[in-house]
């Protein structure tokens, strides 16, 4: 195999990989869509953060890999009701897998 087939095909099964990662959030985003916070916590464990931000609870689940250099952090927002709001998540990709995989969120 020449050097150019290896690249892309390394490149084709990360695009692959990112790909199954961004359903695997859509899946947590759809599942604590109709969850209070009590219930996201039952879920997906104790969170690592808690804070209010303009009367919205925050809840935040951080995990870091290779000394702390490598993470994952998904944070969800609950409204004065405690009804799911919103979410997102940032990391490199490798920790971001690792948690949905910990959490039964993996394709």
């Amino acid at each position: 195999m020449n050097k150019l087939t290896m690249i892309l095909s390394a490149l084709a099964l990360a695009g692959c990989a990112a790909l199954n990662q961004d359903a695997s959030w859509s899946s947590v985003h759809r599942t604590l869509s109709g969850m209070n916070s009590g219930d996201a916590i039952a879920r997906l464990g104790i969170p690592t953060n808690e804070r209010y931000v303009s009367g919205n609870k925050v809840l935040s689940w951080k995990d870091s890999e290779s000394g702390g250099r490598l993470y994952c952090e998904y944070t969800a927002m609950y409204d004065a009701g405690d009804r799911y709001v919103r979410s997102n998540y940032e990391g490199q990709h490798g920790p971001c897998y690792n948690w949905l995989v910990r959490r039964g969120f993996s394709n």
